[in-house]
C-alpha cells in the first residue's frame, strides 16, 4: 500500500465560531493536493457528516469521520477546575459510528457542563471501532507530559492501550509553531520511543490557508465577545492552524516521517459509509396475532368505526369513507409507512389522554382519511374536499 498523508484533525465551519474550513473549500484542496481520503473533526458534533460524505464521494476522495471530543475524567463532576480535555476520536466502521453516535448523545444528556463532555467510563463501554489520537496541546496526556505529572502519565497511557491497543492508539504531533509545541512533541518522540508508541503527525486544522489566520482571529474574538484591541483575549497566538499539504508536513517532521505516513494508514483503516436511499422506520410492537399491516388495518377501521358511530361521518356516505379508507391503506402499506403512521398515531393518543394540547393537523397530512381515524388528525378530509395524494403519492 503507497504511503499517503492526509488531515485527521480538522475543524469545519460546523466548530461553531471555531472552525472556518467549508466543506467545498475543503473538497478542492484535497482535490488540489491529490488526497486519498479527507476527515472532519468538529468540536462536540458531527454536524457536517453527511453533507461532507456526499461531497467527499462525488470528488472521489475518501470521506473519514470524526470527532473532537471534550473529554472529562468523570463526568459527574461539575467544577469549574475540572472542566474537560481535547480527544481525537475517527470512526474505523460501522460499530464505530453507532458508538461515536451513543457517546454524542451522552455528552449533550449527561455530560453537559459548558461543553458536551464524555469520560473514561463511557468511552471504554462505547470504544469497539473507534480510532482514538492524544489530540492537542488541550489533551488529557499532553497537559500531564507538559505538567511533568509522569506517574500519571503512565496510568492514562496504560488505560488508552488496555481499551483501544497500540492500533488504534496514537501519540499526536502537531507543528510547532510555538514553544509549549516544541516541548510538547519532544516529550512525545521520546514517550513513543521509550514504549514502542505509534505517533501520528496532524495539523489541527481550523482555516484552508496561512493567510486566513487574522480572519480567524477576528472570529475567536466574536465568539468570546471580545475585541480585537485587547490583547488578553482568547488567541491562537504564534499557531498557524492552516490546511498544509504533505510535503510541507514531510519537511516539518523530517525526522518523523513515519509520523506523517501513519496519517495515511489510519486512514486506510477507516472504512464507513452512510447507507443512504433506504428508509428506516421505528419497528413498533404489535400484539402477537397480528402482523404491523393487520394491525394497522385494525385500528384504522375502528377509527372510522368510531367517527361513523360519533355521527362525524353521515351515515349515508359511509360507503364512500370506506372506499377512501381502503384506498388510503393500501397505498400506505405499498410505500411501507405503516411503522411510521403506527408510532404517531401512538404518541398522539397518549398526548390527547394525558390533556396535552395537540392541534387538529397542518400541511397536506390533514389530507389523510387514515390520519383522522388514528386520531393524528382532527379534520375531516372528505367535507373540505382535501386530497390523499397532496400528502402521499407513489408518483412522486
Amino acid at each position: 500500500m503507497s504511503q499517503h498523508f492526509t488531515h485527521l484533525h480538522l475543524h469545519t465551519d460546523f466548530s461553531l465560531l471555531d472552525g472556518a474550513i467549508t466543506l467545498d473549500n475543503l473538497i478542492k484542496f484535497g482535490q488540489q493536493q491529490q488526497l486519498k481520503a479527507l476527515a472532519i473533526t468538529d468540536h462536540g458534533n458531527i454536524f457536517g457528516a453527511v453533507k461532507f460524505f456526499q461531497k467527499c464521494k462525488k470528488a472521489g476522495i475518501k470521506p473519514i469521520l470524526g470527532m473532537e471530543a471534550y473529554l472529562t475524567e468523570d463526568a459527574n463532576v461539575k467544577i469549574a477546575e475540572k472542566k474537560y480535555y481535547h480527544l481525537i476520536i475517527l470512526v474505523q466502521n460501522e460499530i464505530g459510528y453507532k458508538n461515536l453516535c451513543k457517546l454524542i448523545s451522552y455528552s449533550f444528556k449527561d455530560g453537559f457542563y459548558f461543553k458536551p463532555r464524555i469520560d473514561y467510563r463511557i468511552l471504554e463501554k462505547h470504544s469497539e471501532g473507534l480510532i482514538v489520537t492524544s489530540a492537542c496541546l488541550g489533551g488529557h496526556i499532553p497537559q500531564l507530559l507538559m505538567a511533568d505529572r509522569h506517574e500519571e502519565v503512565q496510568k492514562t497511557l496504560e488505560w488508552y492501550l488496555n481499551v483501544f491497543g497500540k492500533e488504534r492508539f496514537f501519540l499526536e504531533v502537531q507543528p510547532e509553531d510555538q514553544k509549549d509545541q516544541i516541548i510538547l512533541n519532544q516529550k512525545l518522540y521520546d514517550l513513543s520511543s521509550a514504549q514502542n508508541l505509534n505517533l501520528v503527525a496532524a495539523g489541527d486544522c481550523h482555516y484552508v490557508a496561512a493567510q486566513d489566520h487574522e480572519a480567524h482571529e477576528v472570529m475567536l474574538a466574536i465568539q468570546t465577545h471580545d475585541k480585537m484591541s485587547n490583547p488578553n483575549r482568547y488567541s491562537f497566538g504564534d499557531c498557524r492552524v492552516f490546511m498544509r499539504t504533505q510535503q510541507e508536513m514531510l519537511d516539518i517532521f523530517k525526522a518523523h516521517e513515519s509520523a506523517v505516513w501513519n496519517s495515511g494508514l489510519i486512514a486506510d483503516q477507516c472504512n464507513f459509509d452512510f447507507e443512504t436511499g433506504k428508509l428506516f422506520f421505528p419497528k413498533f410492537e404489535v400484539p402477537q396475532e397480528h402482523t404491523s399491516d393487520t394491525f394497522f388495518k385494525t385500528l384504522c377501521q375502528k377509527g372510522l368505526d368510531a367517527l361513523i358511530e360519533q355521527d362525524r361521518i353521515p351515515r349515508e356516505q359511509t360507503a364512500h369513507y370506506q372506499q377512501r379508507l381502503d384506498l388510503e391503506i393500501d397505498l400506505i402499506i405499498k410505500m411501507g409507512f405503516v411503522g411510521y403512521f403506527l408510532v404517531v398515531g401512538d404518541f398522539i393518543q397518549w398526548a390527547r389522554r394525558q390533556g396535552i394540547p395537540v392541534g387538529p393537523g397542518r400541511g397536506s397530512a390533514a389530507g389523510s382519511l387514515v390520519a383522522w381515524a388514528l386520531e393524528i388528525t382532527n379534520i375531516d378530509p372528505l367535507k373540505y374536499n382535501l386530497l390523499f395524494e397532496r400528502f402521499l403519492n407513489p408518483e412522486r
